[in-house]
């Protein structure tokens, strides 16, 4: 690979569909966008995931991709906040004993939740404003799918109770580095 670097989600994905091309591949479209959406702008994983779906002896579906291709750790993040939000303690913990399995560290994920529910309250801050969803990324300097992501799940949430959970996790942070917890 020339260039592991592009200004733009459009060249990653003409960048992959020529590597499923190349290795004739049979995909079909929503299979390659959630691939390609897994892959988040990653040539060297998009490489990868792309060497072992060759292997595969049948067309690839969006079931395979799901199966083979592992979420990037802010998906779970995202699936763990939604999960907080929405009260659902058993799809909480599970999540939470996934992350455990994959050796995420307890004020790492507390970063990553924190780096979420602020990106899901600056959005709805924006979309209260009348931003449009390319804007917002722009604003924020962040990957649109993460905006598309945020926007998707913000019709169940309520500002107050996002502020109300980073607090509660800037607390939580405090008290773990000070032995507390």
């Amino acid at each position: 690979v020339e260039n592991l670097l592009f200004e733009d989600e459009t060249e990653f994905v003409n960048y992959g569909n020529q590597l499923i091309m190349q290795t004739k591949i049979q995909i079909d479209s929503n299979a390659k966008t959630i691939l390609f959406e897994r892959c988040n702008l990653d040539v060297c994983k998009l490489e990868r995931e792309i060497a072992k779906l060759a292997l595969y002896a049948e067309p690839i579906s969006v079931e395979i991709i799901e199966k083979m291709v592992s979420r990037p750790l802010e998906d779970d993040v995202f699936e763990l906040s939604n999960a907080l939000l929405l009260k659902n303690r058993q799809k909480t913990m599970k999540i939470y004993n996934d992350l455990k399995l994959l050796k995420v560290e307890p004020i790492q994920l507390i970063a990553l939740l924190s780096n979420q529910f602020r990106l899901i309250l600056q959005v709805g801050i924006l979309k209260k404003d009348g931003k449009k969803e390319a804007e917002i990324a722009t604003l924020l300097a962040v990957h649109p799918y993460r905006v598309k992501l945020a926007c998707k799940h913000l019709f169940n949430y309520n500002l107050d109770e996002v502020k109300k959970i980073l607090i509660d996790l800037a607390n939580l942070d405090v008290k773990i580095k000070k032995g507390e917890a």
